[in-house]
């Protein structure tokens, strides 16, 4: 029996390609109720379903694969650990089924753009790329079509490295490694290294780029790369590696469209301009939406902590912030630690934090919506939530 622990994107993919393989698949998941259409749907093709234990027959489990959602303090994928079953990531089910020149991505910010600029410069130049992995298209789901020959651009969290290993990767780069995580993670080290395992995932001479900015210590040889803008920069030399000339890149790059929910103009109003960063989920992600503002910040934060302190932000922004308003249920602890750093208010939702924004701010001031916090509290998820912030500043203009 294969055993799916966590049955999200990612793990509804997993499980359609073992029954794609024929295997008995049970998947395990207390989130979903049994009326779930995608769970419905692969249970006409044979997977079992449980939302507890009592399906599980730990004497017939060939391998657990683990949603990257899971953290290895799990019950049952402690349980697992313990004794000694086979354990296996959804991304690395997938590798196993495919030959393609694949290109890693992983970094605190910036991997979703990164990778689909490298799929945007890739195919501009006659290239085939297809940009999968942490950017919400799973591995698995790409394993289960045809192989077509293409080059995988792979974008991986943390969570997705923590299992990997061995030869896999043609290319990859390390873009910054900042605090997040820190509810998974018991420090900044630990999340660090976890990120850093992508070093013994590369191919023999297979280039790995790695900001120079990063505070640790890689044990293997990489490439140092530094650059006032990290994404393009890391972009250019992972197509430079796949033969792309600068000249054909930067013809590429104008093309390329920014994406959405990153430090994204949303409107203009009585000299106000409004921002969504919805994607700015962790603290560092913030301090550089803020310094990408032209003017006074008027900074809408909060959501679900993911255990990281905002006191950077008292050094990093100052100057820059005129006034924070936060909301969700992370306000409490973003008040305490930045208490006497800047004027500061708290609202339960985020549309009341944009009401007071919009009474207070003037015009040259930014509004921007950059939580620095997961949006589980109060949304599906970060798009979900920038939706929303955009939907209701256009309501009012």
């Amino acid at each position: 029996m294969f055993v799916i622990l966590g049955l999200g994107k990612s793990g509804k993919a997993a499980a359609a390609l073992l029954l794609q393989q024929g295997k008995s698949v049970l998947g395990l998941d207390t989130r979903f109720p049994q009326t779930d259409l995608e769970i419905a749907l692969l249970q006409e093709r044979g997977m079992q379903y449980a939302s507890d234990q009592s399906l599980l027959d730990w004497s017939e489990v060939e391998l657990f694969v683990v949603s990257p959602g899971i953290a290895p303090t799990h019950p049952l994928y402690a349980q697992a650990i313990v004794g000694k079953k086979p354990i296996m990531s959804e991304v690395a089910l997938a590798f196993s089924c495919l030959q393609q020149p694949m290109i890693a991505v992983t970094g605190t910010n910036g991997k979703t753009t990164v990778v689909s600029l490298i799929e945007h410069v890739l195919n501009a130049c006659g290239i085939s790329a297809i940009a999968l992995g942490n950017n919400g298209k799973p591995v698995s789901t790409y394993a289960l079509q045809k192989k077509e020959e293409r080059i995988l651009v792979i974008e991986l969290s943390s969570f997705q490295l923590e299992l990997l290993n061995g030869p896999l990767f043609d290319a990859g780069v390390i873009l910054n490694i900042t605090p997040d995580h820190l509810d998974r993670y018991a420090s900044l080290e630990e999340y660090a290294q976890a990120k850093a395992r992508m070093q013994y995932c590369m191919k023999e001479g297979a280039p790995l780029f790695v900001n120079a900015n990063i505070p640790f210590s890689f044990s293997q040889k990489v490439r140092y790369f530094s650059s006032a803008d990290e994404n393009v920069e890391a972009a250019w030399l992972l197509c430079r590696h796949f033969g792309i000339t600068h000249e054909s890149f930067e013809h590429a790059l104008s093309s390329f469209s920014k994406l959405p929910h990153r430090i994204a103009f949303v409107a203009e109003r009585d000299g106000v301009k409004y921002f969504n960063d919805s994607k700015g989920t962790n603290v560092g992600a913030v301090i550089r939406a803020v310094h990408a503002m032209s003017g006074p910040v008027i900074l809408l934060a909060g959501g679900y902590d993911k255990g990281a302190s905002f006191r950077l932000w008292a050094e990093a922004c100052a100057g820059k912030i005129k006034r924070i308003i936060v909301f969700g249920s992370a306000r409490e602890k973003i008040l305490c630690e930045l208490a006497g750093q800047f004027e500061m208010e708290q609202f339960d939702a985020l549309s009341s934090a944009l009401n007071r924004a919009r009474t207070c701010a003037q015009p040259g001031d930014c509004i921007l919506l950059s939580p620095g916090c997961a949006s589980t509290d109060q949304f599906r998820d970060y798009a979900h939530r920038g939706e929303i912030f955009e939907k209701l500043v256009l309501e009012k203009l």
